[in-house]
């Protein structure tokens, strides 16, 4: 995601999961990886690290988490000596460019990428 929005380029084989735009998690691995290897518990992993990043990208939009998000500006302020008011708009800022990056790396692997299956805040 932070080469996509640096608007770089990686070979495909710098990943073990050479083709995110797959339209399964299986067929995305690079067709030298064993398929022995691709386990549940990889499975799991990728999901639960696409949920983190997608989570986040939606965290300014969730009434749920307005009490942690003051929470978390009040300690950061404190902790920075830094204006409370300041300090809640770098951190709205970076979960905004988040959020940005995070949608248009979606988008960008198309909608049958089994990554976008998986992510409800980066769908376009």
């Amino acid at each position: 995601m932070s080469v996509h929005a640096a608007g770089l380029a990686e070979p495909k084989s710098a990943y073990v999961w050479e083709n995110l735009s797959a339209a399964s998690f299986e067929t995305g691995a690079a067709p030298s990886f064993p398929t022995k290897k691709v386990t549940r518990a990889l499975r799991e992993y990728a999901i639960a690290g696409a949920l983190h990043l997608d989570h986040l990208a939606g965290l300014r939009h969730s009434p749920a988490n307005e009490g942690m998000l003051d929470l978390t500006s009040f300690q950061l302020s404190r902790s920075l000596c830094m204006p409370e008011g300041e300090t809640r708009a770098k951190l709205d800022r970076l979960l905004l460019q988040h959020e940005i990056e995070w949608r248009s790396f979606i988008s960008s692997l198309g909608p049958t990428s089994f990554l976008a299956d998986w992510a409800v805040e980066g769908r376009p």
